[in-house]
């Protein structure tokens, strides 16, 4: 039975989502690329039950059974502001997959460095063959790459 993945990555005030489907014949097919925007002009708390709604609605008219999310990890510049408000919405994009979805996975990019192939993530990233031959020439954004290599990872 063909299963069917989200990728999420959280950044800033957007979340990049990649909704990949793999067929029982070992086929992938990248379904959808998008990335939902926090709504502006508004205060967070409103912005933020605006972004669970879009996610919870996305991902169910969509059909995903399983989703993988980025997780939050520390950086050695220090956490400012904006890396709070990116954890916080990305907390709401986990609920909201949470309520939707079989299964959550959350992913962090140093422990996908070390468990998915031989490579770091930022040379997946970058590496256009890879992508050409993964995804069949049916391809996604540079942007939202590594929305789609969340979703390898977690199959794995």
């Amino acid at each position: 039975m063909a299963q069917r993945w989200a990728g999420i990555k959280v950044e800033g005030g957007k979340a990049k989502l990649v909704v990949i489907t793999f067929d029982d014949d070992d086929s992938v097919q990248v379904d959808d690329d998008h990335t939902i925007n926090m709504q502006n002009g508004s205060d967070r708390p409103s912005a933020y039950k605006m972004m669970y709604q879009t996610v919870l609605n996305y991902l169910r008219e969509h059909n995903v059974d399983f989703v993988a999310i980025r997780g939050s990890e520390t950086n050695r510049a220090g956490t400012t502001l904006a890396h709070l408000e990116a954890a916080e919405l990305r907390g709401i994009v986990i609920a909201a997959a949470s309520a939707a979805v079989k299964e959550v996975k959350i992913l962090k990019k140093a422990s996908m460095s070390r468990t998915f192939g031989k490579r770091k993530v930022d040379e997946y990233l970058e590496d256009d063959d890879f992508w050409d031959k993964k995804l069949d020439s049916n391809g996604i954004r540079k942007g939202s790459r590594e929305a789609a290599l969340l979703v390898f990872a977690a199959r794995k």
